[in-house]
C-alpha cells in the first residue's frame, strides 16, 4: 500500500497541474462579455483587449497574478516531487501540500469575488468553471488520503517503535 499511496499523490498533483491548464473562472457582464480566464493566467497573469460599448476604442486590462494561485500552483508542484518519495514523512508533507493548496484555493475565491464587488462596476459576475471545482476537490482529497497513508505507515505492524527495542532482553530480577 505505500507505494500505491504515493503514486495516488502523483496522479493527483497531476491532474491539478493539467486542470489549472483549463479555464477556472468565466466573466461575464450583462449577458455580452464572456471572458475566460485559466488557472495558469491567474498565476502568471493576463492583459484583457476590451472593447468600449460606446466609444469603440478597445482598451487593455491587466489581470495581475494572484498570489494565492502561486501557492496553489506551488503545492500542486510540490506535491508531485514529493509523491515519488515512499518514505512516511512524505506523506506527511504531501497532506501538507494538499491542505495548504485547499485553503490557498478558497482564499484565491474569497479573494475573487471581494475583487468583482469592490472595484469592478456592477453587473459583473464570476462563473467559476469545473477546473477550478476540480483543483479544490483533489486537493482535498490529497490531503485526506496521505494523512491516511502517513497514519497507516506508522500503524504497521512490522514497525518498531522508539521507546521498545526489540533486540534488548530484560535481564532476571
Amino acid at each position: 500500500m505505500k507505494e500505491k499511496s504515493g503514486m495516488f499523490s502523483v496522479a493527483k498533483c497531476g491532474l491539478i497541474i493539467l486542470l489549472f491548464l483549463m479555464p477556472f473562472i468565466k466573466i461575464s457582464c450583462g449577458g455580452m462579455l464572456n471572458i475566460s480566464v485559466t488557472g495558469m493566467e491567474l498565476v502568471t497573469g493576463k492583459t484583457l483587449d476590451l472593447n468600449d460599448r460606446f466609444s469603440g476604442k478597445a482598451q487593455a486590462r491587466k489581470i495581475d497574478s494572484e498570489p494565492y494561485a502561486v501557492i496553489a500552483f506551488g503545492c500542486a508542484i510540490a506535491g508531485l516531487l514529493i509523491g515519488f518519495n515512499k518514505a512516511r514523512v512524505a506523506r506527511f508533507f504531501n497532506a501538507i501540500c494538499g491542505a495548504g493548496g485547499f485553503v490557498f484555493m478558497i482564499l484565491l475565491k474569497n479573494k475573487l469575488d471581494k475583487d468583482v464587488t469592490t472595484d469592478i462596476k456592477e453587473g459583473v459576475t464570476l462563473n467559476y468553471e469545473f477546473a477550478f471545482w476540480g483543483v479544490v476537490v483533489l486537493f482535498l482529497a490529497m490531503a485526506v488520503m496521505s494523512f491516511l497513508a502517513f497514519k497507516k505507515q506508522g500503524d504497521s505492524p512490522g514497525q518498531q517503535s522508539v521507546n521498545t527495542p526489540s533486540n534488548t532482553e530484560i535481564p532476571p530480577t
